[in-house]
């Protein structure tokens, strides 16, 4: 009776493909009758499973128990025994990509949303499934760094703009990837964290070296570290070039009576 009631249990979960089973004939077929008649039941509904064997120590039985044997039904992709299994393995490898991308894609689409509704922490946390499925996929870590950008988080931007930078290389996102360096510099400047402000004002202008307003700010942080040898003579050579910016002579006279 355990057993029966266990096997009756397992059955529920494929008893969808067996409605209205006419059990009378199904008793009055032979082995290999019932074999094919299961195996073509589960496929109809679009199953692939292992050889079934519906005796049970070879005595047959007239309730339920005859579909279920004491091993589990496992499931298996079918195997062309002539075929080559490298090629069914890329097959199997391409279809899974294949569910993966279509899964990012869809949430890739609700982040934008979201993104677009100011829902930034959804859109980051949608765009980090997506990028768990298909890493591969250059404009997600852009759109990341978008997000987290907007959420103040200048590391983690950059880190998503770098790596897309990488997938991708001519996307052309060096200029915003320079920008967010940028705003980095700024706002560890106003913490006093001059040191890291002049390392990303020298890292956005490594990207973007002719950006003249990178340059301006990198010579205010060399006078914030009282670098004022260094100060001066990096702003003698931008003055030789801009002898039009008063800022810059400003900050050459302060640099001098240092």
């Amino acid at each position: 009776k355990q057993w029966y009631q266990r096997r009756r249990r397992e059955f529920q979960t494929f008893q969808h493909y067996f409605i209205q089973i006419n059990l009378r004939r199904y008793g009055e077929m032979n082995e290999f009758e019932r074999n094919d008649y299961l195996r073509r039941a589960l496929q109809s509904a679009g199953g692939q499973f292992s050889e079934l064997s519906l005796s049970h120590q070879g005595e047959e039985m007239a309730d339920l128990g005859t579909f279920l044997t004491d091993r589990p039904l496992t499931p298996r992709p079918e195997v062309d025994p002539g075929g080559d299994p490298a090629s069914t393995e890329s097959k199997i490898a391409e279809s899974l990509n294949r569910i993966k991308g279509q899964k990012a894609s869809k949430l890739v689409t609700e982040a934008c949303a979201a993104l677009k509704a100011s829902q930034f922490s959804t859109a980051m946390a949608k765009l980090s499934r997506a990028i768990q499925m298909r890493g591969d996929v250059a404009s997600y870590y852009m759109l990341r760094g978008e997000v987290a950008l907007q959420l103040t988080d200048f590391k983690e931007a950059i880190v998503n703009y770098e790596h897309a930078t990488q997938l991708q290389e001519d996307a052309g996102w060096q200029d915003r990837l320079s920008f967010i360096h940028f705003l980095n510099s700024q706002s560890l400047y106003n913490e006093q964290d001059f040191g890291g402000a002049l390392k990303h004002a020298n890292h956005a202008l490594l990207l973007n070296p002719d950006k003249f307003v990178y340059k301006v700010r990198k010579a205010a942080y060399l006078f914030a570290l009282e670098e004022h040898r260094e100060c001066l003579q990096y702003v003698e050579t931008l003055i030789a070039d801009h002898d039009d910016i008063a800022d810059l002579f400003i900050l050459q006279g302060q640099t001098e009576r240092r």
